[in-house]
């Protein structure tokens, strides 16, 4: 599967009619007889069919339905507000009316059309682009790939909690701030040895709130009986969201084997 935009020097037709073109995306993105064209604010177009974008979202089925303006080769956010993209594939005029101007870059593009069209979804590995996808997804009303970008953001915040939790704070989305603070019960207490770049951008009161929980929950775990309650600890998810409280769990090990703990403390 192809998964980045194709890097070839000229433009030509292939043996399938496809446009094969340094500034125009990979398969199935890249067939002329589509009817639309989203042009990425760094210049690449992704040849789409308006009956799969209209049906997966209604933004877009809206869009679609009316006239398209002309549009100045000018980007308004996404690459930059006031430079000008590259042109595009180079076999397409400029004033041609499938053309649809993004103000998305097109590696988050080509990750939102891979949600939405019948082929492998994408594999995202960037947290900002989860982000950015989401951002996108939730902007033209796309169910699928918010879900999916969703999905993606708790696989990846598992593997990196503490970069989930930095970025999520920049990006004030309170959705992935509980849900990289989930995360980062199953790692040590961040201290000044975890530095990421990422940190850069978070506050100090966001730092010291996720190590404050953090070792709220510890302590709430100490102070329990460990034969309390049993559970099997794969079953066992660390947090489960209560009005204004948090049901912290933790597992530890008995001669009997892993017991779950169930404490009630303060909602971060």
């Amino acid at each position: 599967m192809a998964d980045s935009i194709t890097q070839i020097e000229t433009s030509s037709q292939v043996g399938d009619g496809s446009i094969s073109s340094q500034l125009v995306a990979p398969p199935p993105f890249n067939k002329p007889t589509a009817d639309a064209v989203l042009r990425s604010c760094d210049g690449i177009d992704f040849y789409v069919v308006k009956a799969i974008m209209a049906e997966a979202s209604s933004v877009f089925e809206d869009m679609f339905a009316l006239p398209q303006p002309p549009s100045g080769p000018t980007a308004t956010s996404g690459c930059g507000a006031g430079t000008s993209p590259l042109g595009g594939d180079p076999n397409l005029a400029d004033d041609d009316g499938r053309i649809i101007r993004m103000t998305e870059r097109s590696t988050i593009i080509e990750h939102v059309l891979r949600f939405v069209y019948p082929v492998d979804h994408p594999t995202i590995v960037h947290l900002e682009d989860v982000f950015d996808v989401l951002e996108m997804g939730t902007k033209f009303m796309i169910d699928c790939v918010v879900n999916g970008a969703k999905r993606r953001y708790e696989t990846l915040a598992k593997q990196d909690p503490l970069k989930a939790y930095a970025i999520a704070c920049k990006r004030q989305d309170h959705s992935g701030i509980h849900v990289a603070v989930k995360a980062c019960l199953s790692r040590p207490i961040p201290t000044a040895d975890n530095y990421i770049v990422e940190l850069e951008h978070l506050s100090a009161g966001a730092y010291i709130r996720l190590q404050k929980y953090h070792r709220d929950c510890s302590l709430a775990i100490k102070a329990l009986n460990v034969d309390a309650l049993e559970y099997d600890h794969k079953e066992v998810p660390w947090i489960k969201s209560s009005i204004g409280y948090a049901f912290c769990w933790m597992t530890t090990v008995t001669p009997q084997g892993y017991r779950g703990i169930k404490q009630k403390v303060p909602a971060h």
